[in-house]
């Protein structure tokens, strides 16, 4: 069975085609796709300082769900941004999180 970051990868590409910008992704225009990364992460980020302020959350969702939806298209950008720039998602997570571990004495490992 495929594990969830490839099954990802695979209908990322995919449905990248179905997009406008499908020219940048089949380009492997990283610029563009870490500005697209860089603009999903600002989302999170502004929806979290809104609830913190005391503003109402976006379309009246709970913020949990907001949260959830922000953090998802996160990783989804994450992996596309990744794919143009020739980077393993998994191989990446697996390596730093395992060095990390090493570094500050953990035996709890990918």
């Amino acid at each position: 069975m495929k594990d969830i970051l490839q099954i990802l990868k695979e209908a990322n590409a995919g449905r990248a085609k179905h997009f406008p910008d499908y020219d940048k992704f089949e380009e492997g225009n990283i610029l563009y796709y870490s500005n697209a990364l860089a603009g999903e992460t600002g989302e999170l980020c502004n929806l979290v300082k809104k609830f913190y302020r005391g503003d109402k959350v976006t379309h009246g969702q709970l913020i949990c769900f907001a949260i959830e939806d922000e953090v998802a298209d996160i990783l989804i950008q994450l992996d596309l941004f990744c794919q143009v720039a020739g980077v393993n998602l998994k191989d990446a997570l697996i390596n730093k999180f395992n060095s990390k571990s090493l570094e500050i004495g953990s035996n709890i490992l990918l």
